[in-house]
């Protein structure tokens, strides 16, 4: 039995296991509600079903998406006990595709049920820690309010992430790090909104519930207008980028394809979240200053003399100049500016050399250098996968970083090889309609 097939069994084990303890959860443990309060119950998991049907999708595809349904779900957990609360995360949290047969039975199951699962334990807490369900007195509660919310995420996200790092073979922490360190806070963020939830059904009852549709709905409108206007920022610098790249069609998706490689390489360091969307930016802008460099250098067909070197190399001062205007960038404008220093210091424009160099242009250097030799330019053919990584491994130490270049290696492997087909189809095409035009 090969080592695939062994990940598969141990993922089918865990997954059922989750399955199978969810399950047995909410038989065991059935809401506990008396029929004065069953309205109450039915109209915050009805909140939690609208906010579920409409997530908000998070900047950069491959993090999902995120609702503000855990406000009325923990609103639940403070009023009515882990019954109550276990039910409502299984069933409140349903969503169109998969009551429509679009998610395989299995993946609902274990999605329904791990949070089914991460609500009732967050209740037993709430209770152990001195919570009395029914009753809000923030004062002599807060502590155990709080408690709840952590186990609940900490179990809904322990679950998940021990799942995915089971099916892509990779650690539990490098997933929870890249996918799914920014929820805990988001949980905490909503457990005010579920407090003031539950307070207003005890203080005016279902009607007053039915009231407080409205903020949750301005919550949900104000963080997808911040999300919006995150991605409409990075839409635009994309963007700028193609217009520039357009001058010449040899170098078209370069920033995109630098931008995916040097992420994926600070993903394998480790770095944060935040360190990882300023390197986007700063790999999307990071031939900006190209436009100060007259047509006649820039796409010129062969090997540039001293002087036409000279004046191409001015372009990371000039980028840096465009993009110091952009406030959000900050410090990552030094990002621009030395991406072409080396790691022994005999790069330019100030010839800094190993730690001087900010970290992000390190990273951007080996990525750019990569795409450069992998791309194929009217001078000269573009080399292999396997010539390019010998050289990247050559210059180690030298030209680059030595761990930038070995975390580059391991975390880009499959999709280089694959651009790399890719590039040369498209570069061939646009030859040839060049010369078609001429």
């Amino acid at each position: 039995m090969n080592s695939s097939s062994q990940k598969q069994i141990v993922l089918k084990i865990y997954v059922y296991a989750v399955i199978s303890l969810g399950i047995a959860f909410l038989v065991l443990v059935p809401p506990s509600i008396d029929l004065l309060h069953w309205s109450g119950y039915i109209v915050l998991i009805l909140f939690t079903l609208v906010a579920e049907a409409y997530p908000i999708s998070l900047p950069g595809s491959d993090r999902g998406t995120v609702s503000v349904s855990f406000a009325p779900l923990f609103a639940i957990l403070l009023l009515f006990g882990p019954g109550a609360a276990a039910w409502a995360g299984a069933v409140g949290t349903i969503r169109k595709r998969e009551i429509l047969g679009k998610v395989a039975l299995e993946k609902v199951l274990f999605n329904r049920v791990q949070l089914g699962l991460a609500m009732g334990l967050g209740s037993f807490v709430y209770i152990a820690l001195g919570g009395i369900p029914g009753t809000i007195d923030i004062v002599a509660q807060l502590g155990p309010m709080i408690m709840a919310g952590l186990v609940v995420s900490v179990v809904n996200i322990g679950t998940v992430t021990f799942a995915l790092a089971l099916v892509e073979g990779k650690s539990f922490w490098q997933i929870w790090f890249y996918n799914f360190k920014w929820m805990t806070p988001h949980f905490l963020a909503l457990i005010p909104l579920g407090i003031i939830f539950a307070s207003v059904q005890l203080a005016v009852g279902t009607a007053g519930t039915l009231m407080f549709a409205a903020p949750l709905v301005i919550a949900r409108y104000s963080f997808k207008l911040y999300m919006d206007m995150r991605e409409v920022h990075l839409s635009t610098m994309r963007a700028l980028i193609s217009a520039i790249e357009a001058r010449d069609p040899y170098t078209s998706g370069h920033s995109a394809r630098v931008t995916r490689y040097a992420v994926n390489t600070a993903r394998a360091m480790n770095l944060r979240d935040d360190f990882c969307e300023k390197l986007t930016l700063v790999c999307l802008l990071h031939d900006i200053g190209k436009i100060g460099v007259p047509d006649s250098i820039l796409l010129n067909r062969g090997i540039l003399n001293d002087e036409e070197f000279s004046i191409i190399a001015e372009h990371p001062r000039i980028g840096a100049r465009i993009v110091s205007q952009i406030e959000s960038m900050g410090e990552d404008v030094a990002a621009i500016l030395h991406h072409h220093e080396r790691y022994d210091g005999d790069g330019y424009p100030d010839g800094l050399a190993e730690k001087d160099i900010p970290l992000s242009s390190r990273i951007l250097a080996v990525a750019d250098t990569f795409d450069a030799m992998t791309s194929r330019r009217p001078y000269r053919d573009a080399v292999s996968y396997e010539e390019a990584v010998a050289e990247l491994i050559r210059c180690s130490g030298g030209q680059f970083d030595p761990d930038v270049v070995k975390a580059f290696l391991k975390a880009n492997e499959s999709i280089a090889e694959d651009d790399h087909s890719d590039i040369l189809e498209i570069q061939l095409r646009a030859e040839q309609e060049e010369q078609e035009s001429s």
